[in-house]
């Protein structure tokens, strides 16, 4: 009964956006009695909603509203909302989306990322030209370009990443992607061409710096030296985004 009341809930509330935002409203107002409870639902709802919002990036196989139902009802926590969400696509090291394989280094810092442009879609920008200019400066292992290549399938894209193991990566998810019109280039951004030192830390690729903030904490990692490109070097055109 219980999976019935929950598998009922996804498929309400998967039809119905509008519903769900009524939803977490009314649970946020509840009154504190009963207060795990109240965060457990509200913790579920959020999980839903998250869902929703990635829908168009998930995969076939994780779209159909019955695949939360088991996973639902182990979230107690917003926390355990967002995992959730996440673990219905990372298998290992992959991201398995909707039109794209993509590998990645570090599962933190995949977490991080993909609540920032599938989630959150932070990314999200709207242009009347349909084939935007967009650069992007620390493309990590790609999902910025794959976010792009979904909004804006004919865009141009010029994407700048320092990191060894994050370019490797990168460039492997564009080969095997096959999106057109990206360029990418092993390399930092600054004012003026030039070799500089990059510390890298081995637990936290997308975190790499210029600086030497997370070598004075003590992170562990590698310092090497990188390209520095000046960003007016390759813009051509009018830049959308």
């Amino acid at each position: 009964t219980r999976k019935n009341s929950i598998a009922g809930l996804v498929e309400t509330i998967s039809q119905k956006p509008e519903l769900s935002s009524l939803l977490l409203g009314a649970a946020a107002q509840e009154s504190n009695n009963a207060q795990g409870n109240l965060e457990r639902i509200y913790s579920q709802l959020v999980a839903i909603e998250m869902w929703q919002k990635m829908k168009e990036f998930l995969p076939q196989e994780v779209r159909n509203p019955k695949v939360l139902i088991t996973p639902l009802t182990k979230i107690k926590t917003e926390h355990d909302a967002s995992s959730m969400v996440i673990d219905l696509i990372v298998s290992k090291k992959r991201l398995n989306l909707n039109g794209a394989v993509m590998r990645f280094i570090n599962h933190h810092d995949v977490r991080t990322i993909v609540q920032e442009i599938l989630i959150r879609q932070d990314y999200y920008f709207e242009s009347d030209n349909d084939t935007p200019t967009i650069i992007d400066c620390g493309a990590n292992f790609g999902l910025g370009l794959y976010y792009y290549k979904k909004l804006y399938p004919n865009s141009r894209i010029i994407a700048f990443e320092p990191g060894k193991r994050s370019f490797k990566t990168l460039k492997h998810n564009v080969d095997i992607a096959g999106w057109k019109d990206i360029t990418i280039h092993q390399a930092a951004v600054g004012a003026k061409e030039s070799v500089v030192s990059f510390f890298d830390p081995e637990e936290m690729p997308m975190g790499g710096t210029l600086t030497s903030r997370l070598n004075e904490l003590e992170y562990e990692g590698f310092s090497y030296d990188v390209n520095v490109k000046r960003l007016s070097e390759h813009i051509t055109n009018t830049v959308d985004f």
